[in-house]
Parts: structure tokens; sequence; C-alpha cells
């Protein structure tokens, strides 16, 4: 169905506190609750569902598994021809590439707020933690039988420019300072 990008909160964590960050940074705020999700955390956990439109297909969260975009090449254009394309057909793929290339623009400022937001919630906040997943969901999100493959730390001092973008799905990642 679609891609969802959750958060994972301790217990302790007063939501009302955090909210204006996600607000600040450009994402959502909305918790829920799903047992499958809980039993496998420790000390149970807040769940907090980050979508601000309808869904996170396309997001900069593990897009590194979804091939990237690079600028059309006059080759490509021989190519296509050469493949027999019209050029109506030619003229819709350019327009079609020409807006991935500019959705991946939009990925760099989308990386950055995802930065600024886990380095701000979990110092500011002194959170000890933030738990982030990814889930490709075909069921309501607090009815999906989720099995993390496994659980990750990833300190906020190693978090480089790409590290967002390699995250996979099903795997909890803890953001540690």
């Amino acid at each position: 169905m679609c891609q969802y990008i959750n958060i994972v909160l301790l217990t302790d964590v007063k939501l009302d506190k955090v909210k204006p960050l996600f607000t600040k940074h450009g994402l959502g705020c909305r918790p829920f609750q799903n047992n499958f999700i809980l039993r496998q955390i420790p000390k149970g956990g807040q769940l907090v569902n980050t979508t601000v439109n309808q869904c996170d297909c396309g997001s900069v969260i593990a897009s590194a598994s979804h091939p990237s975009s690079r600028d059309i090449q006059p080759n490509d254009i021989e190519r296509l021809k050469r493949k027999g394309w019209s050029e109506t057909k030619i003229k819709n793929w350019t327009e079609s590439k020409t807006k991935t290339n500019t959705q991946a623009k939009e990925r760099d400022k989308e990386r950055d707020q995802w930065t600024k937001f886990l380095e701000e919630v979990i110092m500011e906040n002194k959170i000890g933690k933030v738990g982030l997943y990814i889930h490709w969901y075909d069921d309501k999100m607090e009815d999906e039988e989720i099995v993390f493959n496994s659980r990750e730390r990833v300190s906020l001092t190693t978090l480089k420019g790409d590290t967002l973008d390699k995250l996979n799905y099903d795997i909890l990642y803890e953001f540690i300072p």
C-alpha cells in the first residue's frame, strides 16, 4: 500500500513537550498504538507517525534502495529514438525525469530537516534515544503485524549526508547522542 516513517519515543517523554519540534521540522506528530510493535520494545514506548501528507512514499528515508535519478544526457534521447520512441513519448519521459530530478533536490532539504529534528529532539530534550523505522503498510498502522528484522544503533556523531538514505525497511534504528 504505502510507506510510512514512524518514531518510537520512550514512555517518559512528554509528547506535548516535543511536538513543536515535529512541526518545526515539517513532520507530523500523530500518536498511535500497535501491540505487535510495542511487544518488541523493552519497557514499551510511544509510537508516533510523522506523516504530513497521505504517505511517506518518495521520502529521502531509505531512498538508496530506489534508483537515483541523474540529469538527462543527449545520448539518452538518441537511445530512445533508436528504440523507436515517438517525439511525444520522449517529451513525456523527459518531463517525468525532470520532475524526478527536482524531487531529488527536495530530498536534500528533507534530509537536512530529519537530521536537525533528530539532533534537537535528542540533545535539547535530553532524551537518551529515539527510535525510527520505515515500513510498507498493507493494513492500518494500528493493525499491521510488524516484526523488526533487527535493531541498530546510530550515533548522532556519525550521522552524515547519506546515512538516512541507506536505512532499510523493518529495522528499528535507535538514534543516540
